[in-house]
């Protein structure tokens, strides 16, 4: 029972802080008043409330291969390869569940690829950013092939990450 609670919990401070951040993006103007909140024991600051509109927010897309071929050009080896198996098998990153801050498409996809896009975050930084996203995906395993993603890594000789 704890655990179920555990779970819904985080499932709803998940939803509610997506939630407040559609809603101030697209909302009116509140002033220059700072939006906060807590998830998972992590501090989430949305920034300015006043600095916010609809198309400072985006979301995320699943990388492509020619971005997993950068980072794995960035990463050593062994997480490269762990990488390109993650991305394989996680492939509906925006759409498989209900996410956590670690692998929302809004909160932490979007950010990532945005940076990278304007030049605020180098390829190496983006590579380790990704590969991090991925872990967390594997972790969380909303689209229920954790499994397969580790045997996949086990045949291949990989640890797991």
């Amino acid at each position: 029972m704890r655990v179920a609670g555990r779970w819904l919990t985080g499932r709803l401070l998940t939803i509610s802080v997506a939630s407040v951040v559609l809603l101030v993006s697209c909302g009116p103007n509140l002033a220059a008043r700072r939006l906060h909140t807590e998830v998972n024991g992590r501090a989430v600051d949305f920034g300015s409330v006043s600095g916010l509109s609809c198309s400072s927010i985006g979301i995320g897309t699943r990388p492509t291969q020619a971005d997993i071929d950068l980072c794995k050009a960035n990463l050593d080896p062994t997480a490269g390869a762990q990488l390109q198996i993650m991305w394989k098998y996680f492939d509906e990153v925006v759409t498989d569940g209900v996410h956590n801050l670690d692998t929302c498409p809004i909160l932490a996809l979007y950010p990532i690829q945005q940076g990278h896009a304007d030049g605020s975050i180098n390829d190496a930084s983006f590579a380790k950013k990704i590969y991090d996203f991925y872990k967390a995906k594997l972790k969380q395993d909303l689209n229920g092939k954790a499994a397969q993603c580790k045997a996949a890594m086990t045949v291949a000789g990989l640890p797991l990450p």
